[in-house]
């Protein structure tokens, strides 16, 4: 019986790569839009190099298609949100592929099917559109969602994973905007700041401490806003139609990482969830 000797595979810019490393990075590229498709030194990396399996390669053109998509559509049914290809739209109506739901959505205002209804975008969106005008909503420039700003941090990363500025909706670091709404950034860090037992004591000492902690937090926010786009926190699961990343985004650590991060707590300037279970201590 012969063996062949399977080599790292070469690419089109006559690099070699780690086969193990560039099926990582073709997984990666179905979860963070900028890595789509799969590039070096600029050049395509044909998906035929990375030796994937029959369903990751399904997985794979199906995102590919996706986020190749102008202006994408998805499921108007909240709980869902799949995407619907351009080959289920007919009669500006789409059919959600996700087996067990298939609701109709409306490609041209992106809600449920009006069915004999004419569609009320003229009337409707642009009513929309003036509430969101006076309530500083903007749209995602990709797949045209509504999106309001809770937080601070100018930086939202769509549904669609488009990342772009909240105050002129330009695609992310493509403009010279502020970063932060400043009014936002305080309610956010004294939002937290109450969150910590040891301040909500009605004592003067702790009054001030509150007052110092918001605004450390605060200067902490500005500093490091980009601690909620790292990829060690968990996604905890939303049901939204149309939000930006600080409404479906929240760090998650266990509890014995917490007990460990106690003195350091009043440094940290991210939201953290006790998981305890029936063996681990409640926090009073």
């Amino acid at each position: 019986m012969e063996y062949t000797i399977q080599t790292d595979p070469r690419l089109p810019c006559n690099h070699t790569y780690c086969i193990d490393c560039l099926q990582e990075l073709f997984m990666k590229s179905m979860q963070d839009e900028t890595l789509m498709p799969p590039r070096c030194c600029q050049k395509i990396i044909p998906i035929d190099l990375a030796r994937l399996t029959s369903k990751e390669i399904e997985n794979f053109n199906a995102k590919h298609l996706e986020y190749s998509t102008k202006d994408r559509l998805y499921c108007s049914q909240p709980t869902c949100s799949t995407f619907i290809p351009p080959a289920l739209i007919v009669d500006s109506i789409g059919i959600c592929p996700k087996p067990g739901c298939q609701v109709k959505t409306c490609s041209i205002c992106k809600a449920a099917s009006h069915g004999n209804f004419d569609c009320p975008k003229d009337e409707a969106t642009s009513a929309v559109l003036a509430t969101a005008r006076e309530a500083g909503w903007t749209r995602c420039y990709q797949c045209r969602a509504m999106i309001e700003l809770t937080h601070g941090c100018y930086h939202m990363t769509c549904r669609c994973r488009a990342q772009f500025c909240y105050i002129c909706s330009t695609p992310w670091k493509n403009c010279q905007c502020p970063q932060w709404d400043e009014q936002n950034l305080h309610d956010e860090a004294r939002a937290r700041a109450e969150r910590i037992p040891a301040l909500q004591m009605p004592h003067a000492n702790n009054r001030i401490q509150m007052n110092e902690y918001v605004q450390r937090m605060a200067n902490q926010l500005r500093a490091n806003h980009e601690c909620e786009h790292t990829n060690g926190w968990a996604y905890t699961p939303g049901g939204a139609n149309f939000r930006g990343e600080d409404k479906n985004k929240k760090p998650i650590l266990p509890y014995a990482a917490l007990t460990q991060m106690m003195r350091f707590y009043f440094d940290n300037d991210c939201e953290i969830i006790v998981r305890s279970s029936e063996t681990e201590p409640k926090i009073k």
